[in-house]
């Protein structure tokens, strides 16, 4: 596809057993997007089963590559309280996928007591493939995704094997769970996911969970993946969980998992109620010629949990 719009296309069913994916384009073998545009497409199941509806703008079996392109206002979506999974309302990967000086961005995934994933979300490879993810200079900007009553995870990204982002901005996102979990609003790291972030920033992204739980308003790792940032800045992030919730790590959330911030790398500026800038629960994180400050109410918590964080 070179200089195309793919634009308002539906991928939308209600028959019970059934999944929906690739809202505007849904490929199984190579296929390469430059300077196209994917937009306002969605991907929505409205049975009454537990299903998953993925790849709102893309969903790609085959390997994918884009350049120069936009993936911007998709939409996927299941029912409420179905227990179904709704992700990658962008780009849905399930292989080797490059994205270059490429924008995504206001897109929305909704899945109402269930499970939302991220605007560009890694599905599982397949058992025996290895599959990576790699984006350079391009933004991930101003994604959205919406579980009341559910899990909100990975507004802008959300990965489940290795993802690289280099020079690469993750700005503006929001994860949002009222009376759920809201994990990650800029980045999710999955149980198998590996993220290196090099000379990028992750900015200004929000997990909001009034009445439950919020962690991770910047980048969540709690389910055993692992980080790697190099040169690379976390702030501005927020976590809140009004009306009695509990909202932790507006910066970095860390459990189970290995996270390592080296090389110039900052956490600054952050907020949440606790661990404004890095909550760590479990697992290893390591500060390597990184500085964590100006974070509030704190920056790291439980106290001493992070060595070389101090504050």
């Amino acid at each position: 596809m070179n200089h195309s719009r793919i634009v308002h296309n539906a991928a939308n069913t209600a028959r019970d057993g059934f999944f929906v994916e690739g809202g505007g384009i849904d490929t199984d073998g190579p296929a390469t997007a430059n300077d196209t545009e994917i937009s306002h497409n969605t991907a929505v199941f409205s049975g009454t089963t537990s299903t998953s509806a993925d790849g709102g703008g893309i969903a790609n079996d085959g390997p994918l590559k884009l350049n120069h392109s936009q993936v911007t206002d998709n939409t996927v979506g299941v029912p409420e309280d179905t227990g179904s999974l709704a992700f990658g309302a962008s780009v849905a990967p399930f292989t080797e996928t490059e994205i270059e000086h490429s924008t995504i961005s206001r897109n929305h995934a909704s899945a109402p007591g269930g499970t939302a994933l991220g605007a560009l979300t890694t599905g599982s490879p397949a058992p025996g493939e290895t599959t990576d993810l790699t984006m350079m200079d391009s933004v991930i900007a101003e994604n959205t995704t919406s579980a009341p009553n559910g899990l909100a995870a990975g507004g802008g990204l959300g990965t489940n094997f290795p993802v690289s982002l280099t020079r690469t901005r993750v700005i503006d996102n929001t994860a949002t769970a009222p009376g759920g979990t809201a994990r990650g609003g800029g980045i999710h790291i999955g149980r198998t996911g590996e993220l290196t972030v090099t000379g990028s920033t992750v900015r200004g992204n929000t997990a909001l969970a009034s009445g439950g739980t919020a962690r991770r308003g910047g980048i969540s790792n709690a389910t055993g993946g692992t980080l790697t940032a190099d040169q690379s800045h976390i702030s501005k992030n927020t976590a809140a969980a009004s009306d009695g919730g509990t909202a932790q790590g507006g910066g970095i959330f860390q459990a189970v998992g290995t996270t390592t911030l080296k090389n110039k790398s900052t956490v600054t500026g952050n907020t949440a109620a606790d661990g404004g800038g890095i909550f760590k629960e479990s697992g290893t994180l390591t500060l390597d010629d990184t500085s964590v400050r100006r974070n509030r109410p704190n920056n790291c918590a439980p106290a001493g949990s992070v060595p070389n964080c101090t504050g």
